[in-house]
């Protein structure tokens, strides 16, 4: 039988997959079930969501957190975040409040936190402007750091809208703004840092304050600049006195800091005079010359005994040289060095000085002169000589490389190439340690004791108080050095915004007669005071049943600052005032403060947080926020422990005849009215849910939700009464759910 030929390509085919075929086979039996190829969406996002919500959304962990729905609150905070080192995404969803009188913050980054960053989405408040002032309810702030003490927070792509205070305020410690926009806030637009590529309109204080503002643009309704102004020029980021280079000698008349801006070389005479004290000179790693020849004057003279002088960071070059002998030059007779007087306090650091005739650095002799990491190199007789001398070297000198009451780590060596002792007098120096340490007098020590708080003052860029009356009248940072006192007017009186004042930790005592211990001028803004005690002499003498007397005493004031616009205390403790404790008016900012004894009110603010004040004459804590606090009022008026538009977790005591809190909203709180007739109300308002009252009537308002009322009147509600009880007479126009 014939059988019929393959085609050619068939046949092909065959051959390529014939050799395939007759390879042996691995088994087909499968090894196990197959593994997911599907990542896990704790893979795919890693971050913590936060779901939408009514009410504060708390994140108190570090980590990175992003929203999947809107935050609408009523009142109080949008979102707290007490924990460092947190990323929020906001995801392009909204934190807003419907609140009608102002309450809390959209995101509020809690005291003393770092590393926080807020991104992409807005805050909603409801605040107004008329043209004339700004109203209406909503947060308070838009995104605010409490306190003054956070750091390393940043904001970007987030709008701010119609807040009644600030609308993004980090603070100017390590922060930035970047991509955002504030439209309508009653306070300060944006404050931080940095900001850049951002807007601020429509705003009661400054639209932009920075420490650098780039590509930024500002509207506001109040006075001065729409943007805080930055360094635009060299002199304003380098306020030092400039000495420049060239060819023209430069004489030093007044204390203050020089810095050198460029090679200075003479043909004859000194360099640089200093005929002034308290003088300070950075040559910036440049070179001072002198082409003199023979060799005449000095790279720096220091003129008849010169005290608190520094020298640092350059060079200083002769044309002295040595092959047997020295030459004459040409250059400098001396380096650092002076004719007549001897300086004291003087201090020289990271300079080489070569080629000189005589002294390349003389300080004199006393102990509380100072040379550290210096390099010499030809001098034709001295070559270091201060009281204390460390890492520096003196070689190819003419008679003593280094003379010293104390040398450490020091090489020094002579022009003929033998080692010198780093001390004029070695034999003595141990002898010379011991007498300065066990036979020092009251004089040398008070003089080492100056040399070291110069040593400080250099490190320390703040502006030192150390007497009263003081007044503030330029931006800046200010401390205490000590304990003031003041007999009469103000002890410290601020007359310019953007000013930082650190009590340091020490008090201000003031008698009768005096006025304030801190006042604060109106209508400033970004004042920040801190960290300390005003105290007067005032005392109360109980006579029972919350009535009394104050004794006459004073200052009239503890802080007095009710007609600024911006100020915020923090940890300031103040007593025994004739008047108002601490005033910061209803823009300001209380924080963990306290006020004991006040014929007055205790503390006056817009925010009132962490605080106590106790025993006030008149209401004991007044704002429109209270949270976490305490007040405290005696006397037989109407007056309130509390009295605040926003009462949270707060306890107020009356030991008089006037309510322990009064509110439009008290929440988680507890009132405490002692007298017994039914006008003293334990917690009186319009809306109290989750609070103890006790006095004659313990809750008096038209709307109680979980409550607890206990008095003669337990809980009068005119309209609503939801989910209380109490002791003693409840009456309500309207009752739900009641037990």
């Amino acid at each position: 039988m014939h059988t019929p030929s393959l085609p050619a390509a068939a046949l092909g085919l065959a051959l390529l997959v014939l050799p395939g075929a007759l390879l042996a086979q691995g088994s087909l039996t499968p090894s196990g079930a197959p593994a997911a190829s599907m990542k896990s969406l704790a893979q795919v996002e890693p971050r913590t969501p936060l779901a939408g919500s009514t009410s504060t959304v708390t994140i108190s962990q570090p980590g990175s957190y992003y929203l999947t729905g809107n935050v609408a609150v009523s009142s109080g905070n949008g979102i707290t975040i007490s924990a460092s080192n947190v990323s929020l995404d906001l995801n392009g969803f909204s934190v807003t409040s419907s609140s009608p009188s102002v309450s809390g913050t959209g995101i509020e980054i809690s005291l003393a936190r770092s590393n926080v960053s807020i991104s992409n989405g807005h805050v909603q408040g409801a605040a107004t402007y008329n043209g004339t002032s700004y109203a209406g309810g909503g947060f308070f702030d838009g995104i605010a750091a409490v306190g003054a003490f956070s750091t390393g927070l940043r904001v970007s792509g987030v709008n701010v809208n119609a807040v009644r205070n600030n609308g993004i305020d980090l603070g100017t410690d390590g922060t930035a703004v970047t991509n955002s926009i504030v439209r309508l806030a009653g306070g300060v637009g944006i404050r931080a840092s940095s900001v850049a590529d951002s807007s601020a309109q429509v705003t009661g204080s400054t639209s932009i304050n920075a420490l650098s503002a780039s590509n930024v643009a500002g509207a506001t309704t109040g006075a001065g600049p729409a943007v805080v102004p930055t360094p635009t020029t060299l002199a304003e980021f380098d306020p030092r006195i400039a000495i420049p280079g060239g060819s023209a000698g430069y004489t030093i008349s007044q204390p203050g800091s020089y810095v050198l801006k460029g090679n200075l070389t003479v043909a004859s005479g000194n360099a640089i005079t200093v005929a002034a004290n308290d003088v300070s000179i950075d040559l910036n790693g440049y070179t001072l010359a002198s082409t003199a020849n023979p060799a005449a004057g000095r790279a720096i003279d220091l003129t008849g005994s010169r005290t608190n002088v520094s020298v640092a960071n350059g060079h200083i070059r002769g044309g002295v040289t040595y092959n047997g002998s020295f030459s004459a030059g040409p250059g400098f007779i001396g380096g650092i060095d002076w004719a007549s007087g001897a300086p004291t306090n003087a201090r020289v650091a990271n300079v080489t000085v070569t080629g000189v005739t005589g002294y390349a650095i003389d300080l004199g002799t006393s102990e509380t002169s100072a040379v550290q990491a210096c390099v010499v190199r030809i001098a034709g007789n001295l070559g270091i000589r201060a009281g204390t001398v460390s890492d520096s070297s003196a070689t190819l000198v003419g008679n003593t490389p280094i003379d010293a009451t104390t040398a450490a780590n020091c090489v020094g060596r002579l022009a003929n190439g033998s080692l010198a002792a780093t001390v004029a007098n070695p034999t003595l120096q141990s002898v010379q340690a011991v007498a300065s340490a066990t036979q020092s007098t009251a004089a040398t020590t008070q003089t080492a004791v100056a040399a070291l708080q110069t040593s400080v003052n250099a490190l320390e860029t703040r502006t030192p108080i150390s007497s009263a009356p003081f007044v503030i009248n330029t931006r800046g940072s200010y401390y205490l050095t000590g304990n003031l006192s003041f007999t009469s007017g103000n002890a410290i009186t601020i007359n310019s915004s953007q000013v930082t004042l650190d009590l340091n930790g020490f008090t201000i005592s003031g008698v009768s007669g005096c006025q304030a211990g801190i006042s604060v001028a109106a209508n400033l803004v970004n004042v920040v005071i801190r960290n300390g005690f005003i105290r007067g002499t005032v005392t109360f003498t109980s006579t029972g049943a919350g009535t009394g007397s104050f004794s006459a005493g004073g200052p009239v004031q503890g802080i007095a600052a009710g007609d600024a616009l911006d100020v915020a205390a923090s940890g300031v403790h103040v007593s025994g005032v004739a008047g108002l404790g601490i005033d910061l008016g209803f823009l300001g900012r209380a924080e963990s403060c306290s006020v004991h004894t006040s014929g007055a009110s205790g503390i006056t603010a817009g925010l009132i947080r962490g605080c106590v004040a106790r025993q006030s004459g008149d209401i004991g804590l007044r704002a429109n926020v209270v949270a976490e606090s305490v007040g405290h009022v005696v006397g037989t008026g109407n007056q309130s422990g509390i009295a605040a538009n926003v009462v949270v977790a707060s306890h107020g005591v009356s030991d008089g005849t006037g309510n322990g809190i009064v509110g439009e909203v008290v929440q988680n709180s507890f009132g405490l009215a002692t007298g017994s007739a039914a006008n003293a109300v334990g917690i009186r308002g319009a809306m109290i849910g989750q609070s103890y009252g006790s006095g004659g009537t313990g809750i008096f308002a038209p709307g109680v939700v979980h409550s607890y009322g206990a008095g003669f009147i337990g809980i009068s509600a005119l309209d609503l009464l939801i989910g209380s009880t109490g002791t003693g007479t409840i009456t309500a126009t309207n009752r739900y759910n009641m037990p």
